[in-house]
């Protein structure tokens, strides 16, 4: 049980190390209302997370009707029972004084508190005048991205099936479709191409265009555990520099401009600007990716003298991504060249 709840100072709580496909350990984090002890709860409520896209597993502490706090799920192959700073005190929310608890409705242009009863009553014939006057059109819905997937199921009932409307939208594809289509311009697809789960297994982490420590807090715990695991060679930030690699001699330039292949010592990489090191990584990414094109041309033409259709196939099929690669680095390095090399 992860005892302290200081996350402020400490956002991610305690390290749990672990080794390379090595299960990541369990960390159970909870938090409970004043004087309220784990033994008093009269039951625990399965739940989730529905602040960030994770679906962190997480138990809901009641106590006379009311939620008295939060536990982690420790059998969650997600979370394996952590919960991030929203998760482990939002709940408190619930019991503030300012809290809404009855419907307001508007009563000569100001907002009035009324019982459910007559705020139901005004929605519906509210409602059931547009749909009379202007059809289904008139009425649309903009929802938000946390419901769960019955919530979802039973609004698109309502919407669909029930009103008839074609306005419905939700802030589950606004927020995403940036990310969903820069997906499918990078790897072909608007799915993830990777899972947690690689964390377990991964050389390198590289992380573009996004702070998972404060999207993704419990996976950011995994990938700080999975860093303090003894087989982990550290490196430089999310750059992917290697600092503990033999020295090798050389100024910053030349570890920048080094042969491909090789890496900086950890003096000359301390002594870098992170604009560099990012300049060095793309080189290295443009480099290998133009050798694999190279692969890619070569197996074609086998395949076409061997008149082998599978080979070629493939060949056909993989060497575009490898192009498309080959560009995005190239208009990278022409963009960042500029800015980084003349600031220095």
């Amino acid at each position: 049980m992860e005892s302290s709840l200081d996350r402020i100072d400490r956002p991610w709580g305690e390290r749990t190390p672990y080794g390379r496909a090595e299960p990541w350990p369990t960390r159970v984090d909870s938090c409970l209302a004043d004087g309220v002890e784990p033994e008093a709860v009269a039951r625990w409520a399965q739940s989730a997370s529905l602040l960030d896209s994770g679906g962190d597993a997480m138990d809901i502490a009641v106590l006379d009707g009311r939620i008295v706090g939060v536990r982690g799920r420790a059998v969650d192959r997600v979370n394996r029972g952590r919960l991030e700073p929203k998760d482990l005190f939002g709940w408190q929310a619930n019991a503030a004084p300012d809290r809404l608890t009855r419907p307001l409705v508007r009563e000569d242009g100001e907002l009035v508190e009324t019982d459910w009863a007559t705020a139901m009553d005004r929605l519906v014939s509210r409602s059931r005048r547009l749909l009379d006057t202007h059809g289904p059109g008139s009425v649309g819905f903009y929802t938000t991205g946390q419901p769960f997937l019955e919530e979802y199921y039973t609004l698109a009932v309502l919407a669909r099936a029930g009103i008839g409307t074609n306005h419905l939208d939700g802030n589950t594809r606004l927020c995403t479709s940036t990310a969903a289509e820069s997906l499918k311009q990078s790897f072909g697809c608007d799915g993830q191409p990777a899972t947690f789960d690689d964390v377990d297994h991964a050389d390198v982490i590289a992380l573009f265009g996004h702070n998972i420590a404060a999207t993704q807090p419990v996976q950011w715990m995994r990938i700080l555990d999975r860093l303090a695991g003894s087989d982990v060679r550290r490196i430089a930030a999310d750059r992917g520099v290697d600092l503990t690699g033999p020295p090798e001699a050389g100024d910053a330039s030349d570890a920048v401009f080094a042969p491909h292949g090789t890496r900086p010592s950890a003096e000359t990489a301390d002594a870098l600007d992170p604009g560099l090191l990012l300049l060095r990584d793309l080189r290295e990414l443009h480099l290998s990716a133009t050798a694999n094109s190279l692969h890619w041309e070569m197996l074609a033409q086998l395949a076409q003298a061997a008149k082998d259709s599978a080979l070629l196939s493939l060949a056909s099929a993989c060497h575009p991504r490898t192009l498309r690669q080959m560009r995005w680095t190239n208009t990278m390095i022409k963009t960042m060249s500029p800015q980084v090399l003349t600031s220095l």
